[in-house]
């Protein structure tokens, strides 16, 4: 069976989040402080800060120390999307990709040349089935995504079925 693919960058950080919240707790936290609690307490601070200017009048220095750590917390989701969007471009994800499945494994090969790996069964730890994508574990930090969109109906019946028997889903 084979098909053809390409990476959009809403895949890439979808495929990023994924890959962030399918593994231990320490990922998981980190991205939630870096998403979550940051915004809120940059907007918290940001707040207190002027607060404190419009209250206090005095110590313009503290102030502005305080709103400027504040946009910097308010920052870093944004900060984070850009970083994706770059690794996304230096990667070349936009390149379409040919793969091959068979009863011995996974064939991923770009259709400029530029990548080719083999892959056997054995060498997948574990794969995850979202909505939208299939995710191919090789290490708890290396994924092979395949968007569902590429595969027709019998592709994703067959590749579920060779994923079930050869590969322990988690």
């Amino acid at each position: 069976m084979e098909f053809t693919y390409t990476v959009s960058l809403d895949d890439y950080r979808e495929y990023s989040r994924m890959a962030c919240l399918k593994t231990t707790w320490r990922p998981k936290l980190n991205y939630w402080l870096l998403l979550v609690f940051c915004p809120i307490m940059g907007g918290i601070i940001v707040v207190g800060s002027a607060f404190l200017l419009r209250v206090v009048h005095k110590d313009y220095a503290l102030n502005a120390a305080l709103a400027v750590c504040g946009l910097l917390l308010l920052w870093r989701p944004f900060a984070y999307r850009r970083s994706v969007g770059r690794l996304y471009r230096e990667q070349k994800c936009d390149i379409p990709y040919v793969c091959s499945v068979n009863d011995e494994g996974i064939t991923i090969q770009r259709q400029d040349g530029s990548l080719q790996s083999s892959l056997t069964w054995a060498a997948l730890d574990k794969y995850l089935v979202s909505a939208k994508y299939l995710m191919l574990y090789l290490s708890p930090i290396s994924i092979l995504p395949i968007p569902k969109r590429a595969l027709t109906t019998e592709q994703l019946e067959t590749l579920s079925t060779l994923l079930s028997t050869r590969v322990p889903a988690k």
